[in-house]
């Protein structure tokens, strides 16, 4: 509870209270519990206060001292703080919601668990902070200085940090979904299991920052600098990545690559480390561009858009012969003369003899194949990328000296494209194949009964 005498001394304004304080400096001032909200204590010195639990709602501090006093518990929802001096204060558990306190020294202040929800944080010192669990939701941090701050398991989701300062920090689990943190700086940041999913991290520099186990999930990292940063098993599905600096990054069991966004744009002065290890989809695996690539440039294959045109034609031919066919029938049919004349017998030679061509189900299955084959084809040469037609991974990697996550992002694009186009390759490859094979050993099969051909001994 408050010192009754300390409130007396409070009540007779600024002037009064802080010259009875400069006279008794070692004696400790009680103020915990008391009601202060909406009061104005502009101008109090109030450093090393007890003002534990104490009602600080809409009260105005603005360049009040508050360095080392004890806030723990108490409230402070919708405060004026701006420009306050609370340097090594303790706000344990302590509420600043929708507080402004732009400006605001709270450098090396205890905030473990305190709840800064809405508050208005706009270039305040909070180098050395323990925020520790602290609720920090749509808290505007722009601008904000939290250097060697400890925000590990801090909640941030939809906060304004753009600009702020992270370096050095320590940011274990911190929450950072939703959040706008462009152009803000992570260098050197312990952030393991850091999430950044849907962020907006353009123009971030997380330099020599540890993001183990990070997720950056369709998050936007456009020209961000991961450099001689540690992605190990990061989450980065949908993340766009356009012209981010990944030299020297290390990224040992990377998730979600084959989704990620403009990996092939990204800047690597010096290779990044161990992409090769990154976590692969069945289709980044089976049905890149590099593997379609492959079976695209099967020698049977190839023969695909001969042997439709060859199909085609034979298929017009036989047309132009059964309409012909047809024709002589149905005059054949309407013949009305006497047995035994000549036109009689010709007609009955024409309903005997000449009948139309019909097409094999093996020819028509052909057919079909071929047709699928070449749409395949077709989808390969106008969607895979020109690198990966050019060259294989080894001659990229080691013959130009390129990077794999240049590679196997270029191999990687448009998703729904290759499943088609692998999907046809597949439909026809089945089709196509077996046919193929079946009409070859029917050829040698009647070759073997009709030409004259006994088997050896």
């Amino acid at each position: 509870m408050a010192n009754p005498q300390h409130l007396q001394f409070l009540d007779r304004g600024a002037e009064a209270f802080n010259r009875w304080r400069d006279r008794r400096p070692s004696e400790p001032c009680d103020l915990s519990d008391v009601d202060f909200s909406g009061r104005d204590l502009r101008g109090f010195n109030l450093t090393e206060v007890n003002l534990a639990g104490a009602n600080l709602d809409g009260a105005d501090l603005q360049d009040v001292l508050l360095r080392q006093a004890n806030l723990q518990l108490a409230t402070l929802r919708k405060a004026n703080l701006g420009r306050a001096q609370l340097r090594l204060a303790i706000l344990l558990n302590a509420s600043l919601v929708e507080a402004d306190a732009a400006g605001a020294d709270f450098e090396g202040a205890a905030l473990e668990n305190a709840t800064l929800d809405g508050a208005n944080l706009e270039k305040a010192k909070l180098s050395t902070a323990r925020l520790e669990g602290a609720l920090l939701r749509r808290t505007n941090l722009r601008d904000a200085v939290l250097a060697n701050a400890n925000l590990s398991n801090a909640d941030l989701t939809g906060a304004n940090a753009s600009g702020a300062h992270f370096s050095s920090g320590t940011l274990i689990s911190a929450n950072f979904t939703d959040a706008s943190v462009a152009s803000a700086h992570f260098n050197g940041a312990k952030a393991e299991s850091i999430r950044l999913q849907r962020a907006d991290l353009q123009g971030t520099s997380f330099a020599d920052a540890t993001l183990t186990r990070a997720t950056l999930a369709d998050s936007n990292c456009a020209r961000a600098n991961f450099q001689r940063a540690h992605l190990n098993e990061a989450t980065i599905a949908g993340a766009d990545f356009l012209e981010a600096d990944f030299s020297e990054a290390t990224l040992v069991r990377l998730k979600g690559a084959g989704s990620a966004k403009h990996l092939d744009t990204t800047k690597l002065r010096h290779d990044a480390r161990y992409f090769e290890t990154c976590e692969r989809g069945w289709t980044e695996r089976w049905l890149s561009w590099e593997v379609i690539r492959t079976i695209g440039n099967l020698k049977l294959f190839a023969v695909s858009y001969s042997l439709l045109a060859f199909l085609l034609t034979t298929f017009y031919v036989v047309g132009l012969y059964n309409e012909k066919v047809m024709v002589a029938r149905r005059w054949a049919r309407g013949v009305e003369v006497p047995d035994g004349r000549p036109t009689r017998l010709l007609a009955g030679e024409i309903l005997q003899h000449v009948h139309p061509f019909l097409f094999s189900w093996d020819t028509v299955l052909l057919f079909g194949a071929t047709i699928v084959l070449v749409i395949a084809s077709i989808i390969y040469t106008f969607g895979c990328p020109a690198e990966i037609k050019d060259f294989t991974e080894p001659q990229w990697r080691y013959q130009l000296g390129r990077s794999l996550v240049h590679y196997w992002s270029l191999a990687w694009r448009g998703r729904g494209w290759r499943l088609v186009c692998g999907t046809l390759y597949l439909v026809g490859g089945l089709g196509f194949v077996p046919i193929i094979g079946y009409k070859l050993v029917m050829a040698f099969v009647n070759v073997w009964k009709y030409g004259n051909i006994s088997p050896l001994g």
